[in-house]
């Protein structure tokens, strides 16, 4: 059984791509994160993606450093670029606080979807 902790994350729209795959590929829990669109204005175009809730421990240690999710990825046979590992960590956020306050302090909003009747 995993152990889990609380967890805000946040990642660029560019780098979401690579941690979607990264957080599917290092914790089966990881599967699904990064679908939550986020923008400046609370419009589309989406500028980053949050995922925020409990979160297994193992994959939060492997968001310790870039080293630390480089020696992850090299550890689930995933071959990734220690310099993709360094990007990913220092354009993203991974915070302990409640979604709300880093949506705050960032400016961020949730993107929301306009539907056609």
């Amino acid at each position: 059984m995993s152990d889990y902790v609380f967890r805000t994350l946040i990642v660029t729209a560019g780098n979401a791509p690579t941690a979607r795959a990264l957080a599917a590929g290092l914790a089966p829990s990881g599967a699904g994160m990064f679908t939550a669109a986020l923008s400046s204005t609370g419009l589309a175009p989406a500028t980053h993606y949050i995922s925020t809730g409990p979160m297994d421990t193992e994959l939060m240690l492997a968001l310790d450093s870039a080293d630390t999710l480089y020696a992850a990825c090299q550890a689930a046979g995933a071959d990734v670029p220690l310099a993709v590992c360094e990007k990913l960590i220092n354009e993203s956020d991974i915070s302990d606080e409640s979604p709300f306050a880093v949506l705050d302090r960032l400016q961020l909003a949730l993107v929301q979807e306009t539907f056609n009747d």
